[in-house]
């Protein structure tokens, strides 16, 4: 969905067409989701990556999550935060992802995964600008 106002029946509607396949693009979508964040202008950032999976398409999490820093830090923008959860999947997979800054959380139940994004929430929302 497309950042924006908050539409609940518009958000049940895209979850209920939602259908697995066999690509995990985890890469490309952290490129679309700072693309998405870039279009909104300057200010805090914070992407949260739900994942139950590995990534199997495109290029590495770690490569794009380097080259968004990069970015950052050569345009004069501020930092984006990654908050990656791991759902039901190894979270030390995402070593490489944490050694560049990323909180990585991990949740094997949707008992664990609703903790978790609580505290994500609560991360994000007190974080203080940098």
């Amino acid at each position: 969905m497309p950042i924006g106002d908050f539409d609940y029946t518009t958000l049940t509607n895209k979850v209920s067409q939602l259908s697995a396949t066999s690509g995990t693009p985890l890469g490309v979508s952290l490129a679309y989701a700072e693309r998405s964040l870039d279009q909104l202008g300057d200010g805090a950032k914070s992407i949260v990556l739900l994942t139950d999976g590995q990534n199997t398409n495109g290029r590495e999490p770690e490569e794009v999550f380097r080259q968004i820093q990069a970015t950052n830090v050569q345009s004069g923008d501020r930092l984006t935060e990654l908050y990656v959860i791991a759902f039901d999947t190894n979270p030390e997979y995402f070593q490489g992802l944490k050694d560049l800054g990323a909180h990585v959380f991990s949740a094997q139940d949707a008992g664990q995964l609703s903790t978790v994004l609580g505290q994500t929430k609560d991360l994000i929302l007190e974080a203080p600008d940098p």
